[in-house]
């Protein structure tokens, strides 16, 4: 049995990150920078441009009025082209408007001006998967992750790796973005649940069972998970295997018909008539319309009668 919905921990799209944090100044890249002693006249620098003054769109990203800020963050942007602030701003702003295009150019810029700026590669692979790039979302994703020090963004960066890598057939790269997410996040429970359905999908049941387990103990129960797992052992003809994986997905949902069928299924195989009866009935009660009840109304018949 395969699970209906790959990553029900965030649903199929990505997971873009807000522009409210631009309230105040968060990171020490937006504080205006103190007074530093003056250099002798032989070792000044070049002067550094003033920054950006940008309380006015803050307070319009405060207000949620996002299409004015971003007129306005342009027009300062014209003014000011090279400044890494006012173009990640700028650039969150063109995304939290839909206009993932034209925020890939701002964002970009804002990275090579300030690789190291929190947030920024994270927006930009937003914007760039949104265009169709998923090549460099994952490159921008990752750049996240080796620079981030906030735990929700970081999780956040390795789920959209791990879609994105999903996506493109690579089942084996996103299985490792979830299990890096369990480790930086372990109580972020449906993240379980979606590991053991890839883990399931490149054939290791075992691991599956695993982490099932260690999802339990951080309360995430799924009696479909469990139903998945010993499917997949049944239909590997471990059908031994298969036992204790279908009666965690009945202990988890007792109304769960597939899983009643499945082990009865599975119990009928090991020549364990009377348990396998058992089961078979259960599902007759819970499923008396299921397409295949009349057939297993028949083989139950039989089962009875070898008493």
């Amino acid at each position: 049995m395969a699970i209906s919905r790959r990553f029900s921990a965030f649903g199929t799209t990505l997971v873009l990150l807000g522009v409210l944090g631009w309230g105040r100044a968060t990171t020490a890249q937006d504080a205006v920078p103190s007074p530093s002693p003056v250099p002798s006249p032989a070792a000044a620098p070049a002067p550094s441009p003033p920054p950006v003054d940008l309380t006015q769109v803050k307070e319009l990203v405060r207000a949620k009025q996002y299409a004015e800020a971003e007129r306005l963050a342009g027009e300062l942007q014209n003014e000011h082209p090279d400044d890494p602030r006012l173009l990640a701003l700028r650039g969150e702003l063109l995304l939290a408007l839909g206009r993932a295009k034209d925020a890939v150019d701002p964002l970009r810029r804002a990275v090579e001006l300030d690789p190291d700026r929190p947030r920024v590669h994270f927006q930009l692979g937003s914007a760039l998967a949104a265009s169709g790039d998923d090549a460099g979302a994952l490159e921008a994703f990752a750049a996240e992750v080796g620079i981030s020090q906030d735990k929700e963004v970081l999780v956040l960066a390795r789920l959209n790796r791990a879609l994105l890598l999903e996506r493109r057939g690579d089942k084996s790269g996103a299985a490792a973005e979830l299990a890096s997410v369990l480790e930086v996040d372990p109580a972020r429970g449906p993240v379980y649940g979606d590991l053991a359905s890839l883990y399931l999908d490149l054939e290791r049941p075992d691991d599956a069972v695993a982490v099932l387990g260690r999802g339990a103990a951080a309360g995430f129960r799924s009696g479909s998970h469990w139903l998945a797992v010993g499917a997949h052992y049944v239909k590997a003809d471990a059908c031994e295997r298969a036992l204790d994986p279908l009666r965690q997905a009945i202990e988890i949902e007792p109304t769960l018909a597939d899983a009643e069928r499945t082990l009865a299924a599975a119990l009928d195989r090991l020549g364990r008539a009377p348990e396998a009866a058992e089961h078979f009935r259960r599902y007759l009660e819970l499923a008396p319309g299921a397409a295949d009840a009349a057939s297993v109304r028949e083989h139950l018949t039989a089962l009875e009668k070898k008493k």
